[in-house]
């Protein structure tokens, strides 16, 4: 479970990489941030009705939903649980992770590194597939 989170710089030789820290599992992780625009990219989401909290672990494979009270309601790999075929690479990872906006406003928006894309239902977990590019 994300635990603590803190943004942090470290020196290279070429730029300064921005790494995200965060403590899971025992243990303290360190991502670099790859998102395209230079932001942080979102490692969890908070329903602002429920207070329920969206995860998704650092390998950007699996998604959780965590109560106020600390208590797993449901985990879900979509590209799995969904059977997703195939498509341009063997594991794609999920580039975004966010609060759809217009199409199923309310659900969670996921896209994968393959172009894949659809929405995740707050209550279930269950990925509806929206397309591929």
């Amino acid at each position: 479970m994300l635990l603590d989170a803190a943004m942090k710089s470290s020196n290279s030789k070429n730029s300064k990489a921005r790494v995200f820290t965060y403590y899971s599992d025992g243990k303290v992780h360190q991502d670099t941030l790859v998102d395209y625009r230079g932001r942080l990219p979102t490692h969890s989401l908070v329903d602002s009705v429920t207070g329920v909290r969206f995860i998704i672990d650092s390998l950007r494979i699996n998604i959780s939903a965590i109560d106020k009270s600390g208590k797993l309601l449901w985990k879900t790999d979509p590209q799995t649980d969904a059977q997703l075929m195939k498509y341009r690479v063997e594991r794609p990872t999920i580039v975004y992770f966010g609060w759809c906006t217009s199409y199923r406003k309310g659900e969670i928006c996921i896209t994968y590194e393959n172009s894949q894309f659809g929405s995740l239902n707050k209550e279930t977990g269950a990925f509806f597939m929206m397309g591929q590019d």
